[in-house]
């Protein structure tokens, strides 16, 4: 059959996303259901699917049986709205990965999220010095997320790296198969600079790396229905005449105790999604939640706090005050994501980093955060223009790609 729709009697081409889309993480899910989106929509004539690769111990982990009934929402969209391949591959060496789907998609898209985490640790074994990958969160090397030798062209889309980031500390060899796989891209897109930085510093040519945003900001559903969806959860917890802050925020800190306190001195009901936080007046972070109701809740807010960079951008769409709490800064050289994100948005008055200051010092800057006027018109220009930037990339750089003989 595969044979057959190659050969013309399916018209339509196939397209073959590599991307992070399993864990109980919100932002993970989203992301992925984005680019999914994005490329059905924008891309014409194709099929669109996520070929299903789990690195195993970092499955085990994150994505076990759910245990909650946030964790059965997730569960549940991973199942009903991800396209996946039928096969669920985790084949090791990765060479095997790329040999089983061999000739079954026209073009493979390596994005978006961090694809390309790095966390090299330098260790000793018989007396020799050896720099290796041992964090499931960083799957070792090769993996998917740097193709070579594919039977079709493939692209980056809004792939990142994370906080880790000095590429003195990935083994030549691992360096040379980098340099391959970027050699290879038809297109390379990245989410922020420090990605953009990190690949200057691999590839110092003067090749065009295209700057894109997160593909969330891309994303199409009935808002309406899914904060209707959220409300009816909230206000069998909160009078609905309540003004409410969301906290979504993993990591513990004096900074966020202080952000709870000066929200409940203000009078907002504190209410807490995806993570526990002790000393908020409502905890949602085990309710059942889909992915797409979890993004609509932020309109529901008057104020969020969170450490975490899909919650921003879904308090920056539903143009919502965000206070950004950052334990992630950058390793070396350029900034993190959600400094990147607010720098962009110039709205870094709203933004902490939590390892280079501490709460004494960003009290007063944090009382100032509910008394400055939220840029609320520029914000909403802004927040448009994103979408628009990601589908006129995929319009200008993808689809020639995929109709040139």
């Amino acid at each position: 059959m595969q044979l057959l729709l190659k050969a013309g009697l399916n018209s339509l081409k196939r397209i073959g996303i590599i991307t992070y889309h399993y864990g109980y993480n919100e932002g993970t899910l989203l992301q992925a259901y984005a680019t999914q989106q994005l490329l059905s929509n924008v891309v014409a004539d194709c099929e669109v699917e996520i070929i299903d690769w789990r690195y195993a111990p970092k499955e085990r982990i994150v994505f076990d049986e759910p245990k909650s009934e946030r964790e059965q929402a997730l569960r549940d969209f991973f199942n009903d709205d991800l396209k996946k391949s039928q096969q669920c591959l985790s084949q090791q060496p990765i060479d095997d990965f790329f040999r089983s789907i061999r000739d079954q998609y026209d073009m493979l898209v390596v994005g978006s999220d961090e694809l390309w985490r790095l966390d090299y640790q330098k260790r000793r074994k018989l007396g020799i010095v050896r720099f290796d990958q041992k964090n499931v969160w960083a799957p070792p090397f090769p993996n998917p997320y740097w193709p070579v030798d594919t039977s079709c062209p493939y692209i980056s889309f809004a792939s990142s790296i994370s906080e880790q980031n000095d590429l003195r500390m990935v083994p030549r060899r691992h360096r040379n198969r980098m340099l391959r796989s970027l050699a290879g891209m038809s297109s390379i897109s990245v989410r922020d600079s420090r990605t953009e930085n990190f690949i200057r510093d691999l590839v110092p040519d003067s090749r065009q790396i295209h700057r894109i945003p997160d593909p969330t900001f891309g994303l199409s559903f009935d808002r309406g229905k899914h904060l209707a969806a959220f409300k009816q959860i909230l206000d069998r917890h909160v009078d609905p005449t309540q003004r409410i802050a969301l906290i979504v925020c993993h990591t513990d800190s004096a900074h966020l105790r202080d952000c709870i306190s000066l929200c409940k001195s203000q009078g907002l009901c504190t209410v807490a999604l995806t993570s526990s936080c002790d000393d908020v007046d409502v905890d949602l972070s085990q309710a059942s939640i889909d992915p797409l109701t979890w993004a609509s809740a932020f309109e529901a807010a008057e104020l969020v706090i969170t450490d975490r960079f899909h919650a921003a951008i879904f308090a920056l769409q539903a143009n919502r005050p965000v206070i950004a709490l950052d334990y992630r800064a950058q390793k070396n050289g350029t900034v993190s994501k959600l400094r990147d994100l607010f720098d962009d948005g110039e709205i870094g008055d709203w933004y902490f980093d939590v390892k280079r200051r501490t709460a004494a010092d960003s009290f007063a800057q944090m009382e100032e955060c509910f008394k400055l006027n939220w840029p609320a018109a520029s914000i909403q220009s802004r927040v448009n223009s994103l979408g628009d930037v990601l589908r006129q990339h995929l319009e200008q750089n993808v689809t020639p790609i995929l109709t040139q003989d």
